[in-house]
């Protein structure tokens, strides 16, 4: 699955001389700040990276985060988060930066899938329940049916033979 779906576009935008301190808040509100200059872009600033690089200017604090194109799928994106221990990286369009993709959001959403596939997997496990049910009952019903089959055709050989014995013994006198 392409991960054009998932790309946030709604982000907030710092300069790369926009001090640290200014830029908590947001951090706190969108877990990423975009460092852009006329229209250059710098990178994408987490508190992971303020916490590895505690420096006054954004641009001080920013560390390399691999940048994606639209085209890439779900599970490269999250063997690249996991491979550079990041939540956010930066997505580009025609080599222009057009969003940013969470690693929530992924995993929300193959939650969500997981969810989706494990109620459908239990709503065909009780059908099939029902189905085998109601095999062993037909098979159950077929034995029946085949053994009173057998004792009839049992019973009328055997008086067969009684008949078969009794005028044999009666030509036999």
């Amino acid at each position: 699955m392409k991960i054009e779906n998932f790309v946030k576009r709604d982000f907030f935008v710092a300069s790369p001389f926009a001090g640290v301190a200014d830029l908590k808040k947001h951090l706190f509100k969108k877990n990423a700040v975009v460092i852009i200059e006329d229209e250059h872009f710098f990178g994408v600033l987490t508190p992971y990276d303020i916490i590895k690089k505690p420096y006054t200017l954004a641009i001080d604090c920013l560390s390399a985060k691999t940048e994606l194109i639209t085209e890439n799928t779900l599970e490269y994106v999250l063997l690249t988060m996991k491979h550079e221990n990041t939540e956010v990286l930066p997505v580009f369009k025609d080599e222009k930066f057009y969003g940013l993709i969470f690693k929530n959001d992924i995993v929300d959403h193959l939650n969500e899938q997981n969810s989706n596939l494990q109620t459908k997997v239990e709503q065909q496990t009780k059908i099939l329940a029902l189905q085998n049910s109601e095999f062993r009952e037909k098979i159950q019903q077929q034995k029946v049916e085949l053994e009173n089959i057998i004792e009839e055709r049992t019973k009328e050989l055997i008086d067969l033979v009684e008949t078969k014995d009794k005028f044999i013994h009666l030509i036999a006198h």
